[in-house]
């Protein structure tokens, strides 16, 4: 599933911070590591200098992975160099090269304008057609190098099949890292459609109706944990209602603490679609844990 990861590289500090996952993954997950270098055509005077600072990584990284996962055979990872707008480039060596993860810092010579409209890291998410591993930085935070990153995933769910797109994503990973998952959902209130002029009118029962919906819910997340306890994974669930879901995602993510959410960037909710622009990028932008987006296709 994830047998070819790109990681762009600017250059920055910021996103190198991106290769402590990359090298993680790919030794766990036995994946082919791709460094891109985008860069304008006026710096191609300089690609033997572009060409020496991605070998140093790939030396790194293979070493790195050699080191901790002894793989059967020597880690392939490729490097190339790029004269072109960053976000095309991407765009195109996603579709060249069967990318299935590309992995990026939240910016990178963007600015600091974290996850405004615009920037890089933005736009693949949006638009690069497969999952997206972000990891956010905040000033003066390290990323550990370290053997095993990610031991608890999170996993929020809407009972709509654009949001169940993320499950198999999140029991691969799962299965792969030997980690846990944390299933999540919300129930949106029937007061809270109210208030949008949604549902209103007199002689319903706004509590049964809660009630039910709560039931149903609960249900549907006791049915997608049994699946993946048959996978042979730890996994918990919680449920709450409410009336924002991107507040409750937030909320379960800084109580539990995952190492890793796993996300759809679209969900069903007419008030709250999970998608870039409301609940999705709420979570991002006030987030603080790597999220993988899987984007649902047309």
């Amino acid at each position: 599933m994830f047998d070819r990861i790109l990681l762009p590289l600017d250059g920055s500090d910021l996103a190198e911070r991106a290769i402590p996952y990359v090298w993680d993954l790919a030794g766990q997950l036995e994946a082919e590591v791709y460094l891109l270098h985008a860069c304008p055509p006026e710096h191609k005077t300089d690609l033997g200098m572009h060409q020496v600072y991605l070998n140093n990584i790939a030396d790194k990284l293979r070493q790195r992975i050699k080191e901790n996962w002894q793989p059967s055979g020597e880690p392939k990872i490729h490097v190339e160099v790029i004269f072109d707008e960053p976000v095309k480039a991407i765009f195109d060596y996603v579709k060249q090269k069967s990318i299935s993860m590309v992995a990026l810092t939240s910016h990178g010579t963007s600015g600091l304008r974290a996850w405004a409209m615009g920037s890089v890291a933005d736009n693949v998410v949006r638009g690069v057609g497969v999952p997206t591993l972000l990891i956010r930085i905040k000033e003066g935070q390290i990323v550990p190098e370290k053997k095993g990153l990610i031991h608890k995933i999170l996993l929020p769910l809407d009972t709509s099949d654009a949001s169940s797109i993320a499950v198999p994503y999140a029991v691969h990973l799962a299965k792969k890292l030997k980690a846990t998952i944390a299933l999540f959902s919300m129930s949106q209130s029937i007061y809270a459609l109210n208030l949008y002029g949604m549902g209103s009118g007199l002689g319903f029962n706004g509590d049964s109706i809660d009630a039910a919906t709560k039931k149903y819910t609960d249900e549907y997340l006791q049915g997608v944990a049994d699946k993946i306890r048959k996978e042979g994974i730890d996994v918990t669930q919680t449920s709450v209602m409410s009336m924002d879901a991107a507040y409750e995602i937030l909320e379960i993510e800084k109580k539990i603490q995952p190492d890793l959410v796993v996300m759809a960037t679209r969900g069903r909710s007419n008030i709250a679609r999970w998608a870039l622009g409301s609940v999705a990028e709420k979570v991002l932008r006030e987030g603080d844990r790597p999220i993988l987006m899987v984007k649902e296709t047309a």
